[in-house]
């Protein structure tokens, strides 16, 4: 190659600068990621306790009913 032709020189430490760049954005995602991760956790705990709550009580209101239904034909009998 002769020395008029146009290029482009990368250095040794131009590599290092930018692996070092994409590391800390690296970093920085990994904290992110744990975040959403903690995020979901707690969500999805709390959507399971409501739908705990959702499918209970239908069913006490049900016994409740039999129950008070049971006592007012034992008190009339």
């Amino acid at each position: 190659m002769s020395g008029d032709a146009p290029g482009v020189v990368i250095t040794t430490r131009d590599i290092y600068d930018k692996v070092v760049e994409v590391g800390g954005k690296v970093d920085g995602m990994l904290a992110a990621h744990e975040r959403i991760r903690e995020q979901v956790g707690d969500h999805e705990q709390r959507l399971r306790a409501a739908e705990r709550w959702r499918y209970a009580l239908p069913v006490s209101v049900l016994l409740g009913g039999l129950s008070a239904t049971s006592t007012l034909l034992a008190t009339l009998l």
